[in-house]
């Protein structure tokens, strides 16, 4: 099958990950991208990089796209209506980093796109998460959300204790350094100088995915550059041990279905040791405890920009084959 074609709507973060890592991919083929930056300020954030580094491409800024290696992808002011962005680029997915609203976001359909798929977490929008109900992907709706970054972490981790442990309830606890999306009094305040606890934006699409409502949490964001730890803490239905519970994961990164997503360590690691991680959950296994057998605590680092992006585009692909076939 020819390469999918991608759009990007919005040249954030997120979205200057996933461009990155469409590139090194050969059935990808970033047509547009959608920038709220010009052409010279697009070029310059892709090729610098304060978290990851400078971009090993050249990308070189032109009148109206940026060169990159051998490649070309036009750049399009957002003040330009998506229908007039994405026409006669044949677009087969529009990933969309910016809009929440499902009205919104079927414009790109309208405006010729296949497939769009979202960071939203709004509760309209059918939720994907890679390792958890991506075998649905077959039958999804042309408007799909590719989940939260702590979701997108945390889902898969949880899918697994499902399945071997059965627990009976479990809390989360989310810190990293992404913005509060919730319009509290807290987060209000200064993020880089205080720790600052909001409830957990991905719990919604994480219940979702993974058809359960025994999961409560919250997140707590930190002045850390973009690695999180998720602290997860669930009672179980049987005793077990740690021993147990660690084997388990291992064994869990080690199948087809989840090579890529989870991952295990035992080195005694920190934040920025998982900086540019792939994977969408990394089990610290030297923190995982069990307290009088039943009660496991789970320690899950994830790099929630790399990681997540890294879903992002693997969803769009497998999206965008679905896509071409629906139409």
């Amino acid at each position: 099958m020819a390469a999918i074609k991608i759009a990007i709507n919005g040249f954030d973060r997120i979205g200057r990950s996933a461009f990155k890592i469409a590139q090194g991919r050969n059935d990808v083929h970033v047509v547009a991208i959608r920038s709220e930056y010009d052409v010279n300020t697009t070029a310059y954030l892709l090729k610098h990089d304060s978290v990851y580094g400078n971009y090993a491409r050249a990308v070189k800024p032109e009148d109206n796209y940026i060169a990159v290696g051998e490649s070309r992808i036009d750049i399009v002011s957002n003040l330009q209506s998506v229908k007039k962005s994405w026409q006669d680029r044949m677009v087969d997915v529009v990933i969309d980093t910016t809009n929440t609203d499902s009205v919104r976001l079927k414009e790109h359909i309208v405006a010729g796109a296949k497939q769009v798929v979202a960071m939203s977490t709004a509760d309209t929008i059918e939720t994907i998460i890679m390792g958890v109900n991506d075998d649905s992907i077959g039958s999804i709706s042309p408007v799909v959300s590719a989940g939260e970054p702590g979701a997108v972490a945390i889902a898969p981790v949880l899918a697994v204790l499902e399945q071997a442990f059965a627990p009976k309830k479990s809390a989360l606890t989310v810190i990293d350094g992404g913005s509060p999306v919730d319009d509290t009094l807290r987060t209000k305040r200064t993020q880089q100088q205080n720790i600052i606890p909001a409830p957990f934006a991905g719990l919604t699409p994480s219940r979702q995915a993974l058809g359960q409502q025994t999961i409560d949490g919250l997140s707590i964001h930190t002045p850390v550059a973009n690695v999180g730890l998720a602290v997860i803490t669930a009672v179980l239905a049987a005793p077990t041990t740690t021993a147990i519970v660690n084997q388990v994961f291992e064994r869990a990164a080690k199948e087809p279905f989840y090579q890529g997503i989870i991952n295990t360590t035992n080195k005694p690691l920190v934040s920025f040791d998982l900086r540019g991680s792939s994977y969408s959950a990394t089990v610290d296994t030297q923190l995982t405890r069990v307290i009088g057998g039943d009660l496991v605590q789970l320690a899950v680092w994830f790099d929630s920009e790399w990681g997540y992006a890294n879903r992002l585009v693997e969803l769009s692909v497998d999206a965008g084959r679905v896509a071409r076939n629906r139409t």
